[in-house]
């Protein structure tokens, strides 16, 4: 397993016999197949659990409180620049 992430194997069947047909192991196929895996792990924070979840939580909360924050500020600060003018 690499870093928590659940590397599956492909299998194909036969769909009028059910015979097993191929088995593709996730060490058998290409880079850009594992990176297209991987990455979906890594977006939503499976790759490490429930630490990364709780982090990539925390990172969006502030991500989301930045624009807010931004605007009182900017909105205090032109409020003081009226009050020195009268």
């Amino acid at each position: 397993m690499l870093l928590g992430a659940r590397l599956s194997e492909t299998a194909q069947f036969d769909s009028k016999t059910g015979a097993l047909v191929e088995v593709e192991q996730f060490k058998d196929r290409s880079a850009v197949s594992k990176f297209r895996y991987i990455n979906r792990f890594l977006h939503t924070g499976e790759i490490l659990g429930l630490p990364l979840m709780i982090l990539y939580f925390l990172a969006c909360l502030v991500g989301t409180s930045l624009p807010i924050t931004g605007t009182i500020i900017w909105i205090n600060k032109i409020n003081q620049r009226r009050r020195i003018l009268t």
